[in-house]
């Protein structure tokens, strides 16, 4: 019960900042959707020697697929406040990027932090895994892709992320937004985090 009013605080808290549209839209979402037929896009997937090269960090992503109401209001409140997070831990658009090579072998930059490791991608399912090492400590990290007019988006379980920053950077737990994160994570599994990268 605690966890749901901390989340629900939370979610009204940061909703205040939200524009009417988005209220339209979170309450089309809450009693039934809109009465417009929505079309279902098929994801597209990139080729194997398509994904080869520099992939320049652009946005962050966080995506719910599920029908529970409360988790896709967490959704929305977090995603207003993913890039602030980033910032703070040192994310720079247009900078910080995934290097994709031959031979299966990737690298993340981020600033003058480097990790180097290996990948495997299959272009018909569009799925990608990351096995790398981060602050000394071995990790793999399976997620999905999808390719839309050159930008490479990329996500993973976010429960398993979350699990690999607390490990990796445990100062980071402290901060309210990743505690709070952290809790809607753990209730709602069906939610995903990740970038969009573009060359």
């Amino acid at each position: 019960m605690k966890r749901l009013t901390l989340l629900l605080l939370f979610v009204g808290a940061t909703c205040l900042e939200v524009e009417a549209q988005s209220w339209l839209q979170m309450l089309q979402n809450l009693f039934g959707g809109s009465s417009k037929s929505e079309e279902v896009a098929t994801p597209k997937f990139i080729t194997a020697s398509q994904l080869q090269g520099e992939w320049f960090f652009s946005t962050s992503e966080i995506e719910y697929e599920g029908d529970d109401a409360l988790a896709s209001m967490g959704v929305s409140a977090l995603k207003g406040r993913a890039s602030d997070l980033l910032g703070r831990v040192g994310v720079v658009a247009g900078r910080d990027k995934i290097v994709i090579r031959s031979g299966n072998r990737a690298t993340l930059q981020i600033g003058e932090h480097r990790s180097e490791g290996n990948y495997t991608y299959d272009a018909k399912t569009g799925k990608l895994a990351f096995s790398g090492e981060l602050a000394g400590k071995n990790y793999t990290l399976e997620g999905s892709t999808e390719y839309q007019e050159g930008k490479l988006k990329l996500l993973f379980n976010a429960h398993k992320v979350m699990a690999i920053l607390k490990d990796v950077e445990p100062a980071l737990t402290e901060h309210e937004y990743v505690k709070i994160a952290d809790q809607l994570f753990t209730s709602y599994p069906g939610i995903q985090v990740g970038a969009t990268f573009q060359k």
